[in-house]
């Protein structure tokens, strides 16, 4: 993962918990330290170090969703995998 990115994230993590008070206008989960993601190709490193600093996050109206939620509800997404794995979208 980019440092430049991981510091960031902290960042806003850091900015975000250091006033439990204030207005919540985001909220970035935890790493996971050890994603249940399989990877056999090594092509998914860089998400599976992403997941390791923020498996989740809303920000505005960007939501990442929990890589379990994710896996919860994946099953919407195959058939437009499936579609683009033949090439034809």
């Amino acid at each position: 993962m980019n440092e430049s990115l991981k510091r960031n994230i902290n960042k806003l993590k850091a900015q975000l918990a250091s006033d439990p008070d204030s207005i919540l206008i985001g909220q970035i989960h935890e790493g996971n330290p050890r994603p249940e993601i399989e990877d056999k190709n090594g092509v998914l490193a860089e998400y599976i170090q992403f997941l390791q600093e923020c498996d989740g996050a809303r920000l505005g109206r960007s939501i990442f969703f929990l890589f379990v939620s994710f896996r919860a509800i994946s099953f919407m997404w195959r058939p437009w995998l499936e579609e683009r794995k033949r090439g034809s979208l």
